[in-house]
């Protein structure tokens, strides 16, 4: 009886062992991250919104225009927080302090800088 109920363990263990158990299944497959961003009125929100929208793996997304923060929930098997990064850049937005390739300007024509000087 005892060698039998062995066996058993013995098959048991074995099985489990050798089956391709994947322990990342488990973890989350989402992420959420913050990033400040350097947009400045209504009309840069409305663009961030739009372009996060149509973000594969983005799944939900907060833009504060008070605070500059954008939040970012997201598949982390369809997109990165570099991805997510480079649009904010790609729309001529600063993201946590890395400047883009060329400064983003609002429909009147001016930058951050020169928006935040005309309603001053």
């Amino acid at each position: 009886m005892k060698t039998k109920a062995l066996a058993i363990i013995v098959i048991f263990l074995c099985g489990f062992l050798f089956t391709n158990h994947s322990f990342s299944q488990d973890a989350p497959k989402t992420k959420s991250i913050s990033m400040k961003v350097g947009f400045h009125c209504p009309g840069g929100k409305a663009k961030i919104e739009k372009t996060l929208s149509e973000m594969d793996g983005v799944t939900a997304y907060t833009v504060n225009l008070e605070t500059k923060e954008v939040e970012v929930t997201f598949d982390k098997n369809k997109t990165s927080e570099n991805r997510l990064a480079d649009a904010m850049l790609n729309l001529g937005y600063t993201v946590n302090g890395k400047a883009p390739k060329e400064a983003h300007k609002c429909e009147g024509g001016h930058t951050e800088g020169e928006h935040k000087e005309t309603q001053e």
